[in-house]
Order: structure tokens, then C-alpha cells, then sequence
């Protein structure tokens, strides 16, 4: 460590000699002292002189007659020794003496260590802000700054006062720790002490039982806390102390406040000593009431087979839904809750399928109740009801009856019946007609004799009209009803191939035609040949395709009609030539 001047009956030696320092790793030695005064305007020269250990006598290392000059090196003089000895002899020729300093050696000590009062975050900048009290070291120059990082140690900033700000630092992200060095004129560096950690504040905010919930890690660096005193500040009022924690507590509830609130936090720990203090990172939280739905809207309720409804719910991602239940209601009958539709808030629509229905009896009503996290009732939807289709045949045609769809914002535009056949390649809808919205009954007389596989099929489709609030424009589709007849067919009593009725092709209306066969016989009772489709006709040869006489022949034909009924026929036909 650099030594002051010795005192001689009350005065300082002269030339006031202030260091002798190593360059570190190198091989010279520095040395620097006060700046030289000449009263009489005489000055001389500066003598240094060295000694390389405290055994050996003193010789003169080199003269220095600018009298400006403050400091010397010394070049490789750690090459002969690391234990050099020097002093200056101050020449004047005011009256021919000559002024001896103090003698000084290599300044080889580490400061004493400093220690840090606090470490602290300032609640109006959000920056960490370091104090300590000055190093006793008449001779330390700066400090260093280190964050603690686990095990390390990161040197952050050099400076020569005691209070700094972190300027990057950010204790919104958890608790910061700081330890400090002292450094000398030589550049000897105290030994790092313990760091000094900063608190962490947080909070949980709980809607549903209206509280929020702060914690905080405890203040480390300090051997003796008293207690963590609470802030709050509500709005644009002032922080006001709450209550004082015991240093074992680390956390407050607090439940006095109204929705809608904006409240700050922040926690003061006490030392128990010298009486510092240390202020957390500040929070904010801003309460408020629950967010209702603006947009729990049943978009459609549509039937896609005879035991499925699909549904669609438009859905509010500002709201605080957190669950949907989706209720059902049949005909006469109350709601039933059918599930729950967990809501991540974050789709604009959810749609869901009901597999358990019996379209083809009833419809069904359906509807929406939101619901948060607490499990408290926010919306219900509008209240949507399927169509329900119904097909009777008269002599007049096929009366189609249906209840209309309920309920869109914008209403019902018109409703589109559709009729198809099934002809073996899938079904064919085409729009028989359009209803305006207010009409639900329609009469269909202009229909084909062959309706294919499934008969007469029917649904209808409502189209939403024009005006929607959310932007939608809907349809939804009734049940399918299939009209079936009992099967009819005709069969010719002649046929002559390669002339006029060229097959033996009965025909007929309501036929499961992949389900018929038809068995040919000679009037002798002899097979002849047997037919799997009565649609590709008998043409007048046998089983090995050789051409039949010309004569009366026997056919039995088995058939089914659409509507599952079995029908058996038996009779003659004339083949001609």
C-alpha cells in the first residue's frame, strides 16, 4: 500500500514521494510524487535512489533536473529485483541544501476490502443503484462493479465515486446480484466480498376470489434484517406504507381494493445496524371486471345425416370465457346439457358435432352458455332450432311439410327444396323450388316414374338473408325424407330379337334392381338361362349363348322394392323368329 509522507517535528519530508509500483506483468517499476515547488526559483536537480533489497546500500539511480516532472520508471528493474527500495533527494541552490524523502518500496498490497451498504432499485427509474462507504485506503483510486452470476464473477464498470446506477440493469426479470472490489494507485485490487442480491417482487391476480397476492425473495447481504415493509399506491395517489413483515414473511394478500383499480407494489427492507435500506422492483397490476362476450352467436344448427346435427358458435377472444356448454332441447321436452367445450381463447368460432340424434322424428333446439375460469355464468347464446322435414303421398303428389328455421340475426332469406335420386352412382339434388321465408308447405306433383335406388328424397335448405351484425350469412339443411311406393312392374308377353322389342325387359318403378334375378325356362320344364339384373333383359339365347327357338318360354322373376318388400312373379313369354 502507497504510504504519505512521514511527519519530522511537525513537518512533512520533502520531496513528498507517493508510490512505487510494479507495471504488473512487466518488468519496470513506477514511480510518481507530489509536484516539486521552487520558493527561490533555485531549483536544482531530483536524486533517485535505489537499493534492491533493505540489506543493500542505496545508490543513485538517476537525476531528474526538470523540475515539472512527477514520476520516474524505471526500465527492467524487476530483472535484478522484486524487492526495490527507493528514496529522493531534492536539490535546491537557494542555499545549497538538499531535502530527503520518505523510503518507499514496491507497493505489493491489496486495499482493504469494501464493503456495499445496499444494492437497491430505484422505484421511479426501474435501474439498480449500488452504495458503500469510501475505502480507508488513503490511496484507492476506483471500483469495480461486479455482477454475481453463479459462480462468476462479471466486472461491469470502473468508477471513482461510491453510488452508481446499472444503467442496463432490469430487476422486472428476477433478483440481481452485486459484490465490489477497490483499486489503487498501483492497481492492487481488494478481494472480492460477499455479493449483495436484490429482492424480486411478483404477484398473482385472482379474479375469481378478488385477491392479489404479492411475494418477494428476501434481501441478501445483510446479517441483521428487522423487517420488509409493503407499499402500495392506488391510482394517482401517493405509495403508502400497508404493513411491516417479520423477515421470515415473504408474502401479502391483499383484498381491499375495487375492479378496476390500478395498483403498484414495491417492498422496503430494513438493516438491523447502521440502518440502510433496500428497495424491490416495482409492480403494477391493473384490476378490472369481468369481460362479457360480445359475440356468443350461434352462426347455424344445420342436420348433416339422420342421427348427426352440426353447430357452429361464434366466439369472443376479448371476453374471459374459458368453457362453453352447449345445451339441447327436443320437442316438448326441457334442455339437457349435452358437454363442455374447454376455450382457449383464441378461435373466432368453434364447431361441434351432436351424433346422438333422431332427425329423422323431431328437431332440436340448441343454445350456449359462456362461462370464466371461476366458473361463473357471462352470456348465453341465441337460441337456434333445426328443421324438421315430413314427405306424405297422395293422388295429388308429395306433400312436403316443414317447421322454419329459427332463429339468425338477419332473419331467413328463402328456403331452396331439394329432390334427388340415387341412380348406383350416389345421389343427384337438383332445386325443385324456392319458398320465400314465411311459406312451409309445398306440394310436388312433376316427379319421374323411375326413382332409382332410394325413391323420392327430399330436404330443405334455409338461406339467411342479408345484414348479419357479425358479418355472417348462414344456411342450414333439414332431415332427409326418402319416399317409397310399393314396387310396380310390367312384363311384356313377347319379344323378337334383332326386330322389335329386341329383350325381354320388364320395367317398373320402386325397384331394389340389385336385388333381382329372373330364372328363363323351356315349356318342358328345361333351364335355360338365368338372369342376376332384370335391367339387362333376357336376349333370346341359352346359357352358352346359343340363340333359343322360336316358342313360349317360362320366366320367374324375384325382386325387391325400395321399401324392402319381396315380391315373386311367374309367367309366359313368346319368343319369335
Amino acid at each position: 500500500m502507497t504510504l504519505l509522507s512521514l511527519s519530522v517535528n511537525g513537518q512533512n519530508k520533502y520531496p513528498d514521494f507517493r508510490h512505487v509500483c510494479g507495471d504488473g506483468f512487466g518488468n519496470n517499476i513506477n514511480l510518481s510524487w507530489s509536484p516539486l515547488s521552487d520558493t527561490c526559483g533555485k531549483f536544482d536537480t531530483l536524486y533517485i535512489y535505489g537499493s534492491i533489497d533493505a540489506l543493500q546500500p542505496f545508490t543513485l539511480i538517476d537525476k531528474i533536473s526538470n523540475l515539472a516532472s512527477t514520476q520516474y520508471t524505471h526500465f527492467g528493474a524487476k530483472n535484478i529485483s522484486t524487492t526495490w527500495n527507493y528514496y529522493l533527494v531534492y536539490k535546491s541552490l537557494c542555499n545549497g541544501d538538499s531535502a530527503i524523502s520518505d523510503t518507499l518500496s514496491i507497493d505489493n498490497t491489496q486495499p482493504p476490502s469494501s464493503e456495499i451498504d445496499s444494492v437497491s432499485v430505484d422505484i421511479n427509474t426501474g435501474k439498480v443503484v449500488i452504495g458503500w462507504s469510501k475505502n480507508p485506503a488513503p490511496d484507492v483510486m476506483n471500483y469495480t462493479i461486479w455482477r454475481a452470476l453463479g459462480a462468476n464473477n462479471v466486472p461491469i464498470d470502473t468508477i471513482d465515486s461510491t453510488f452508481y446506477i446499472h444503467p442496463t440493469s432490469n430487476p422486472n426479470s428476477g433478483a440481481l446480484a452485486y459484490t465490489l472490489t477497490a483499486i489503487d494507485s498501483c492497481l492492487n485490487q481488494s478481494i472480492i466480498q460477499s455479493s449483495h442480491t436484490t429482492m424480486f417482487l411478483r404477484s398473482v391476480y385472482d379474479t375469481c376470489n378478488k385477491s392479489i397476492t404479492i411475494n418477494w425473495t428476501a434481501y441478501f447481504g445483510w446479517a441483521n434484517i428487522l423487517g420488509y415493509d409493503i407499499y402500495i399506491k392506488n391510482g394517482q395517489s401517493a405509495f403508502i406504507k400497508l404493513q411491516t413483515n417479520n423477515p421470515s414473511n415473504l408474502s401479502y394478500t391483499f383484498t381491499n381494493f375495487i375492479q378496476g383499480d390500478t395498483l403498484e407494489f414495491y417492498i422496503q427492507a430494513r438493516e438491523g445496524n447502521k440502518g440502510f435500506t433496500s428497495s424491490s422492483n416495482k409492480i403494477t397490476i391493473t384490476t378490472r371486471g369481468r369481460k362479457y362476450s360480445k359475440r356468443n352467436y350461434i352462426s347455424y344448427a344445420s342436420v348433416l345425416d339422420s342421427t348427426s346435427v352440426e353447430i357452429k358458435l361464434l366466439c369472443d377472444t376479448a371476453s374471459d370465457t374459458k368453457k362453453y356448454t352447449l345445451y339441447r332441447k327436443k320437442q316438448d321436452e326441457g334442455y339437457i346439457k349435452l358437454t363442455d367445450l374447454i376455450y382457449d381463447g383464441s378461435s373466432l368460432d368453434i364447431t361441434y358435432i351432436d351424433n346422438n340424434t333422431q332427425n329423422f322424428l323431431t328437431n332440436y333446439q340448441y343454445r350456449f352458455i359462456s362461462s370464466d375460469k371461476c366458473g361463473v355464468n357471462l352470456d348465453t347464446s341465441n337460441i337456434v332450432k333445426t328443421m324438421f322435414l315430413s314427405v306424405e303421398s297422395n293422388n295429388n303428389g308429395n306433400n312436403i311439410k316443414f317447421n322454419r328455421y329459427s332463429l339468425w340475426n338477419a332473419g331467413v332469406d328463402r328456403f331452396n327444396i331439394y329432390r334427388g335420386f340415387d341412380f348406383g352412382n350416389g345421389f343427384t339434388w337438383n332445386i325443385v323450388n324456392t319458398l320465400n321465408n314465411t311459406d312451409s308447405l309445398y306440394s310436388d306433383i312433376n316427379f319421374p316414374d323411375d326413382v332409382g335406388l332410394a325413391g323420392t328424397c327430399y330436404y330443405i335448405e334455409a338461406q339467411e338473408g342479408i345484414g348479419n351484425i357479425y358479418g355472417e350469412q348462414s344456411t342450414s339443411k333439414s332431415n332427409t325424407v326418402c319416399l317409397v311406393e310399393d314396387a310396380v312392374i310390367h312384363f311384356p308377353n313377347a319379344f323378337a330379337p334383332g326386330k322389335v322389342n329386341t329383350l325381354f325387359l320388364p320395367k317398373g318403378v320402386n325397384i331394389d334392381y340389385k336385388r333381382t334375378s329372373m330364372l328363363i325356362y323351356a315349356r318342358n320344364g328345361q333351364f335355360i338361362k338365368k338372369i342376376d339384373d332384370i335391367r339387362n333383359g333376357w336376349d333370346g339365347t341359352n346359357q352358352n349363348g346359343d340363340m333359343c327357338l322360336d316358342g313360349v318360354y317360362l320366366y320367374i322373376c324375384e325382386l325387391f322394392g325400395l321399401n324392402e318388400k319381396k315380391y315373386n312373379f311367374k309367367g309366359t313369354v313368346h319368343l319369335l323368329r
